[in-house]
């Protein structure tokens, strides 16, 4: 006589179930292809990231064209992602649109036109051009950088200040690539940077709005 085991069916029928209900509740992810402006999460978008301490290598993130901030992961993510700059990146979003699982990045360096452009950065709610700071002041001394890309300046005052130096919204595409050339160690020597400064945890800051060479002969490209 066949028996059947109706319990065991049952259960089997339960585990089946309960793996479809888990395979239907896992977060879905999104494959995007994006132009990103690269910087950390906590000295380029603390605003926007709620992260307002500095723990030395706070991790990456980027702005997308429509200005929202995502959180960057993965063996692509450049270690100096602190110098900023223009990206091309592909990767899985996650279903809260959060952090990016990145797959693959390329920096987008200015074309000659852009760079022949020196206007300031048209401001996104308005269009209109901003303006520098009120408070603005200039700042000149030797540049340098950080172990994760951070760009800094050491100005030549009595206290040797080293600042660390992000761009305003008014910084013009030259200056925003002078800023990740010198965060890449791609050019030091002595620099004049203009713009208002401020003090986090982490240190001192400049929010540049123009950045120059002080003379021609101090500044160096690299080799």
């Amino acid at each position: 006589m066949k028996t059947t085991h109706l319990p065991s069916i049952a259960l089997a029928l339960l585990l089946i179930g309960t793996l479809q209900l888990r395979a239907a509740d896992a977060p879905a992810t999104t494959d995007v292809d994006w132009t990103v402006t690269l910087g950390c999460r906590h000295c380029h978008f603390a605003e926007q990231t709620g992260i307002t301490r500095c723990t030395g290598n706070c991790g990456a993130a980027a702005a997308t064209k429509d200005d929202k901030i995502v959180l960057l992961t993965g063996a692509a993510v450049p270690k100096d992602f602190k110098k900023g700059g223009r990206w091309h990146v592909r990767g899985a979003l996650s279903a809260d649109g959060k952090t990016l699982a990145v797959s693959e990045m390329n920096e987008q360096k200015p074309t000659a036109e852009e760079l022949k452009d020196d206007k300031p950065a048209a401001a996104a709610k308005d269009e209109k051009p901003t303006t520098p700071a009120p408070d603005a002041k200039p700042f000149t001394g030797p540049v340098g950088r950080t172990g994760a890309g951070l760009p800094t300046l050491t100005a030549t005052d009595a206290d040797k200040t080293r600042y660390g130096l992000k761009p305003s919204k008014a910084a013009s595409v030259a200056t925003r690539y002078t800023l990740t050339r010198i965060g890449a160690g791609d050019l030091t020597g002595a620099f004049t940077a203009t713009g208002a400064t401020y003090e986090d945890d982490s240190r001192k800051w400049i929010v540049v709005d123009s950045l120059r060479p002080t003379t021609a002969a101090d500044t160096k490209p690299r080799p």
